[in-house]
């Protein structure tokens, strides 16, 4: 959702759209297949856990720490899907707030419902996404010059 409210975008500089790309292999390796590790593990208490849990979990926390250095460091410029066009504006307030509020609903939410449900996320991101296009062509408007009357 920061991405969508921020100047840097999902696909406008290169470090997002690896940070992109890590998130949604992370996604993908902690459903798939680290969760059926730790189901097992958990069916067999006594049992040892197996081999490649370790490894497996070392590696999500290398990328999430990767993913840290990505936002400080910001290291890669624009892509090639940027160049050429304006820098989009930072989205208004109500855009950070509510993505912070979202979170907050979406935890209390999956605490009371026993499992997780990020309706709230998903809502504020299409909200966002949708909401974006009009604030850029607003605060774009306010920005441009006028010429004087001749």
């Amino acid at each position: 959702m920061l991405a969508a409210a921020t100047p840097y975008g999902f696909f406008h500089h290169r470090w997002v759209a690896t940070k992109f790309g890590i998130t949604l292999a992370q996604l993908y390796l902690g459903i798939g297949v680290i969760s059926t590790r730790l189901d097992a593990a958990h069916a067999d208490p006594a049992g040892s856990l197996p081999p490649e849990l370790l490894p497996l979990t070392l590696l999500m926390v290398a990328a999430i720490a990767f993913q840290a250095w990505l936002s400080v460091a910001k290291p890669w410029g624009r892509t090639r899907w940027s160049a050429g066009r304006p820098r989009p504006v930072t989205g208004p307030r109500w855009m950070f707030a509510a993505a912070s509020a979202a979170v907050v609903v979406d935890l209390v939410a999956g605490f009371l419902l026993g499992h997780p449900a990020p309706v709230a996320s998903v809502v504020v991101l299409i909200a966002v996404l949708l909401g974006r296009p009009r604030e850029q062509v607003r605060t774009r408007r306010r920005a441009a010059p006028t010429s004087p009357a001749t």
